[in-house]
């Protein structure tokens, strides 16, 4: 099977590759934020945003690699799981971010285990926080998982020992404090797309990764996650 992608929107090759619905395609073209990406060429990109945006989800991207794997041979097949796979990779990705972010927060004291916790449990992959442990902080304000008068003791508190990691998340916060929603938004895609081409180290803010916020946790680390999803994919 082939399609003709040479003047097609990535919507449409993704519609025609049978990598979305038609539904989804619908409801893509439709979404307020679609304009942001309507010129971006990239499918990985477009699978992203519509996840993000809880159009499409792990199953439907899951359910298209197989889709690709049975259907198509040579170049297409293998455009269309790179694009996939990218997606889901990513995912994984700023998954693996909100947990970097809420390990600072903890570290910092500027937030409990219990509030880890309830973060993680409610945090959404297209929320602010991947804009560094300043924007998890802000969310939970704004989610009310901590109250305001956090923020305001930790930026009244300051950093009178002057330590440099904790300058940083304090730089941070007033930084994302001071973007507008719509801003912090289109970061998210700046720095996923960094993540993609591999050349963000975030030294600031990256310790070794934790499965989540308690002791014995449950969740996987991506390295987890990752290993799983190849021994599934390669499984007869």
């Amino acid at each position: 099977m082939t399609t003709n992608a040479s003047s097609s929107s990535p919507l449409d090759v993704l519609h025609a590759a049978g990598i979305i619905t038609a539904e989804h395609h619908r409801q893509a073209l439709a979404h307020p934020t679609f304009g942001e990406f309507s010129r971006n060429p990239s499918l990985t990109d477009h699978l992203l945003w519509m996840r993000i945006d809880n159009i499409i989800d792990e199953d439907v991207l899951e359910q298209a690699e197989a889709h690709v794997a049975a259907t198509f041979t040579g170049d297409e097949r293998a455009r269309y799981l790179a694009a996939i796979e990218g997606a889901l990779g990513l995912v994984l990705e700023i998954d693996e971010l909100h947990k970097v972010c809420l390990r600072q927060l903890l570290k910092a004291d500027w937030i409990t285990r219990d509030e880890c916790d309830r973060a993680l449990a409610a945090i959404g992959l297209g929320e602010s926080s991947v804009t560094g442990p300043g924007g998890m902080l802000a969310w939970m304000a704004g989610q009310g998982i901590i109250g305001p008068d956090r923020l305001t003791a930790i930026r009244a508190a300051g950093n009178p020992a002057g330590d440099l990691k904790k300058a940083r998340m304090l730089d941070n916060l007033e930084w994302v404090l001071g973007q507008p929603a719509r801003q912090r938004r289109k970061w998210i895609f700046r720095i996923v797309g960094l993540l993609a081409a591999g050349l963000v180290a975030w030294a600031m803010f990256r310790p070794a990764p934790i499965p989540d916020c308690s002791t014995g946790g449950t969740r996987h680390t991506i390295e987890q996650e990752r290993a799983i999803r190849c021994a599934g994919r390669h499984s007869p």
